[in-house]
């Protein structure tokens, strides 16, 4: 079993357009989409049954406490290919999963499985906001707790565990961290995009190709050199560090920790720039096949994806490009009112007074309807591209 916390994407949105988006999201039985809903259900001190309804007790419970700007966390348990969850053994897996991050059973919960991939997934939404306190759970070294409760989850329902699986069951009963082989991998979510595309990250480029040379240095000097052989490049950023893989920047310490910019000062003494010799053009790095079995029809399928970036790229330019024309037309439309208003002198005391602020009301409803305009065609936009 596969344990995942989904980040929230609209960060800058309400809590009621986070909480109502992503519950939409998990309960949406859109094909067109790809999603195939096979349940849902919800657990908790709900007052209603219905979906609709506790969609938005989700809501009013979250804006109830001003304990949190984003108390709603959204979980994903992703059974192996094959294996086929019951009813009671989705229940029992939240459930666990519930207790094992410190909520209680109060706490309310929507969730949703999936059947969209070769796996059966579980969408879990739970709301740290105590129905009866109104205080938010504290959700510190998440992401470790969830690994325990698959850990039990596997042991309980008796379902196969992952080979890198980080804890797993003793014959005690206990749930122990498993000792690795502590080979380093990129991050979750760039293993992620890599096993969708077949693409070879600069993550794991840096991994492969900097880290070695990086670990073997003896100076700045030697740094700069070897790398500028494979056509990368170390710099620091603020107060750490970066390395340009092509013309990707990734942070150092994603090669590993030993390689951020106060380990390696620790080791190689105060920074130093690399010299003109060493200086390398970055540039765009061309696509790396994950595996060396890879099909062929895998470089017909990176022309596809690199002609559909550039098309999006293309059409998100030019949008942008009309919606900042149209604002500033607007803005000297406004400022050509403005000047005649106050031209001749007609408008004195009191009038100029109601003159100033019907204008500024009337130019308000404008630049709210354009904008309104704008975020639709956005929207539109982003959902044709996709």
């Amino acid at each position: 079993m596969i344990v995942k916390r989904i980040d929230n994407p609209k960060q800058g949105s309400t809590k009621a357009a986070r909480i109502g988006g992503v519950v939409d999201y998990i309960g949406a039985d859109d094909e067109k989409e790809g999603e195939k809903v096979e349940l849902t259900f919800a657990l908790g001190d709900f007052y209603s049954e219905s979906w609709r309804t506790q969609r938005a007790e989700m809501i009013a419970l979250a804006t109830e406490s001003k304990g949190s700007d984003d108390p709603v966390d959204h979980w994903l348990l992703s059974w192996k290919e094959g294996e086929l969850p019951t009813v009671a053994q989705c229940k029992q897996a939240v459930g666990i999963l519930r207790r094992r991050l410190g909520l209680q059973n109060g706490h309310l919960a929507m969730c949703a499985l999936h059947r969209n991939t070769d796996n059966y997934h579980l969408h879990v939404v739970f709301n740290r906001v105590d129905p009866e306190t109104f205080r938010v759970a504290d959700n510190g070294w998440c992401i470790e707790k969830a690994h325990q409760a698959a850990a039990e989850i596997v042991h309980v329902q008796g379902w196969e565990p992952e080979a890198n699986a980080r804890y797993s069951y003793t014959k005690d009963g206990e749930v122990a961290r498993n000792r690795l082989d502590g080979k380093h991998q990129p991050r979750a979510k760039t293993l992620d995009r890599e096993n969708a595309t077949g693409e070879k990250s600069c993550e794991r480029l840096a991994i492969e190709r900097a880290a070695p040379l990086l670990a073997a240095a003896q100076n700045w000097a030697h740094v700069h050199s070897e790398l500028a052989r494979i056509g990368m490049r170390y710099e620091t950023k603020g107060s750490g560090a970066v390395i340009w893989v092509g013309n990707q920047p990734v942070k150092a310490s994603v090669a590993g920790r030993q390689f951020s910019k106060t380990r390696m000062e620790e080791r190689l003494g105060s920074f130093e720039a690399a010299s003109a010799l060493n200086a390398i053009v970055l540039l765009n790095r061309a696509p790396e096949p994950l595996h060396g079995n890879m099909p062929a029809i895998w470089a017909k399928y990176q022309a596809a994806q690199s002609h559909r970036r550039r098309e999006k790229e293309t059409a998100l330019l030019d949008k942008r490009r009309t919606h900042r024309a149209e604002r500033e037309a607007l803005l000297e439309t406004f400022r050509k009112e403005w000047n005649v208003l106050y031209q001749g002198g007609s408008w004195t005391g009191d009038a100029l007074n109601v003159a100033r602020s019907l204008l500024a009301a009337e130019h308000a409803r404008r630049k709210a309807k354009l904008q309104e305009r704008h975020s639709r065609e956005r929207d539109e936009l982003q959902k044709r591209l996709g």
